[in-house]
């Protein structure tokens, strides 16, 4: 990690996470405990005490590996660094918050001792930032990726075999971007509630016809009255849909709303 910025190197990520943080996508317990310790670090990168927090994730990542790390490992290991870190406050409340990431599972072998221990999921989700710069323009590669794999009618997920075959790259790299994180996790939560429900099959259908004839990110509304008229009323009439779609659209970055 770097001692500022806390930004663990891409590249890595890149080679050797990428399927996993594909997979990642489809299991919102997965998402949120990326999402919660993600924020838990922001605040202290770029801060004076973050040498301190990187200092103890390097030493957890070459002693302590695996996930949870085990805080006997950490306190025969870290102990230094472990104290560094709790005598800072911004840095023991990282640790703090992150700590309440942790899934249930594992909450017993986790207070097993007093010595507070960050998960080494700290190290890998601070992974997921990056500069806009090396990314490029992701949130619309990425979204128009996801926007070409055919919807399950009932669950409302493109196909899983078809992000990790076509999408892997996209959404590793989405997730060094707030914003291209931001729109994937805003558009999964609009569809959320309309699933499994029986309006859900409307919305499919729209999705359906907009893959088919309209593809690419941001969609055409002008190619969705030419080619999706009748499934766009389809979904009009039923209320749930409707508030998906609005939902939606409210996902689509600023630069696009014009």
């Amino acid at each position: 990690l770097d001692d500022s910025t806390l930004q663990p190197s891409p590249l890595c990520v890149l080679e050797s996470c990428t399927s996993n943080l594909a997979k990642c996508l489809f299991s919102s317990s997965c998402r949120d405990g990326v999402m919660c310790e993600m924020k838990c670090t922001e605040p202290l990168a770029k801060t004076e005490e973050a040498v301190h927090f990187a200092g103890l994730m390097e030493c957890m990542r070459v002693h302590c590996p695996g996930f949870p790390p085990k805080k006997s490992c950490a306190a025969l290991h870290c102990s230094v660094e472990a104290a560094s870190c709790a005598v800072h406050s911004k840095c023991r409340h990282t640790l703090e918050c992150a700590d309440k990431c942790v899934p249930d599972k594992y909450t017993a072998a986790l207070t097993a001792t007093d010595l507070p221990m960050p998960q080494e999921a700290v190290v890998k989700t601070s992974m997921l930032r990056q500069s806009p710069a090396l990314l490029g323009a992701t949130v619309d590669d990425t979204l128009a990726c996801i926007s070409s794999c055919p919807l399950d009618d009932s669950t409302l997920q493109p196909s899983p075999l078809c992000v990790l075959e076509s999408c892997t790259s996209n959404l590793a790299k989405c997730l060094f971007s707030s914003s291209c994180r931001d729109g994937v996790m805003c558009e999964m939560k609009c569809t959320e509630p309309l699933a499994k429900t029986e309006e859900a099959v409307h919305f499919a259908g729209l999705m359906e016809c907009m893959r088919v004839h309209c593809p690419g990110f941001p969609p055409k509304k002008s190619c969705a009255a030419l080619h999706c008229s009748v499934e766009a009323a389809s979904c009009a009439v039923h209320s749930k849909c409707r508030h998906t779609l609005e939902c939606a659209d409210k996902c689509v970055p600023d630069k696009y709303t014009a």
